[in-house]
């Protein structure tokens, strides 16, 4: 059993040492001396008790408050999260354990090593792929819960923006003028921008070029996620957000249109003027690709293109400087494939009009000889 309640314990200093308790920290009786009461009270102490009242003081498991009080204790908290790998509990009690930790952590300011989720992708990816089907909210907050902790579903995007791999993370930029809009007075106070136009062809360039559309219905289901418009892709220099009400998305015939009101800190200010003096002349858009359609040979320099049909939108963003434009490993492959199936038709059809000039030439050559 884990205690309930970890957060109504009071914390102790930072620096407080710490050492393992051990029964006569407690008390100068024997555990079978105890009452049920006084043993439950010590349990708590701990992170994990096998039953409630234990029936041995050396059945508890995980100790992080001060024996001589029952205030936390910061190294008593990161010492019970390190031998959690080393110790012997149920598994239908580890999620409770690794909660009743982090909440532990969260008293201090700081979160529970399990709960970096970077370091926890191996894991998502795993779950995800024994699903057998795109992954949905749903889906995820049960990973986490498998954990030991829950997320607000505003979270799970959190989740997914600052942690998946870069390489499935893709960025398209369009150099198109960033507006300034100003209020009454004239005061410059929101930004507004294209980070996407449709059916327009752009090449991406590389070993195995390829030519690139967005599709007008890409964005079709990410107008009610929560995004966010950063500054240069930066998760710190963050300018506004949906969810928020500080940031927009909206769909129109030419492409995603954003408009955002920056903060009025440093960073909101320098944008601001950054644009209105016209030094910022391009926005872009972080994102993961959900649904593409390949056609060989469909542009007139034969390059292969790729329809972005449906995508995940992590950000928008005006850029100071258009980056190279980023693709992942499966586009580069998928482009190298169509590409050498048609580099190998040309070869065919170069080596087939050389058999054939070769045999006129013969051809030739024998009725010359006849004469």
């Amino acid at each position: 059993m884990v205690p309930s309640n970890p957060t109504t314990f009071g914390r102790a200093p930072m620096d407080t040492r710490w050492s393992t308790p051990t029964l006569r920290d407690f008390t100068t009786a024997t555990w079978s001396e105890l009452s049920a009461a006084e043993q439950r009270r010590i349990a708590r102490h701990f992170t994990y008790a096998p039953e409630m009242p234990p029936d041995t003081f050396s059945s508890l498991s995980l100790p992080h408050h001060r024996a001589d009080g029952a205030d936390v204790v910061w190294r008593g908290v990161v010492a019970a999260a390190g031998r959690l790998d080393q110790t012997d509990l149920p598994a239908d009690e580890l999620g409770k354990v690794r909660a009743h930790l982090a909440a532990h952590y969260e008293q201090f300011d700081r979160v529970a090593p399990w709960k970096r989720l970077a370091d926890r992708w191996d894991y998502f990816i795993a779950a995800r792929d024994r699903l057998g089907r795109p992954w949905r909210d749903a889906d995820l907050a049960d990973v986490f819960r498998e954990l030991g902790f829950e997320l607000e579903a505003a979270t799970l995007g959190d989740f997914v923006m600052s942690y998946e791999p870069t390489a499935r993370r893709e960025v398209r930029t369009l150099e198109r003028p960033v507006e300034a809009r100003a209020d009454a007075n004239g005061t410059p106070t929101a930004l507004a921008g294209y980070a996407a136009v449709f059916d327009t062809p752009t090449t991406i360039g590389g070993p195995h070029p390829f030519q690139e559309v967005v599709d007008r219905h890409a964005f079709d289901d990410v107008l009610g996620d929560d995004v966010r418009v950063l500054f240069n892709h930066d998760p710190n220099l963050l300018l506004g957000r949906t969810k928020s009400g500080t940031a927009s998305l909206a769909i129109d015939d030419r492409g995603l249109r954003y408009e955002v009101t920056p903060p009025n800190t440093q960073v909101g200010k320098d944008v601001l003027a950054l644009v209105t003096r016209g030094d910022i002349d391009g926005s872009s858009f972080g994102f993961r690709v959900l649904e593409d359609t390949w056609t060989e040979g469909a542009t007139s320099d034969e390059l292969p293109l790729r329809r972005i049909n449906k995508v995940a939108l992590y950000d928008v963003s005006p850029v100071t400087q258009p980056a190279y434009p980023t693709s992942t490993v499966e586009a580069r492959n998928e482009a190298a494939t169509i590409s050498e199936a048609i580099q190998s038709r040309r070869d065919a059809k170069r080596d087939a009009v050389a058999e054939t000039d070769k045999r006129r030439h013969i051809v030739a050559q024998n009725i010359a000889n006849m004469y």
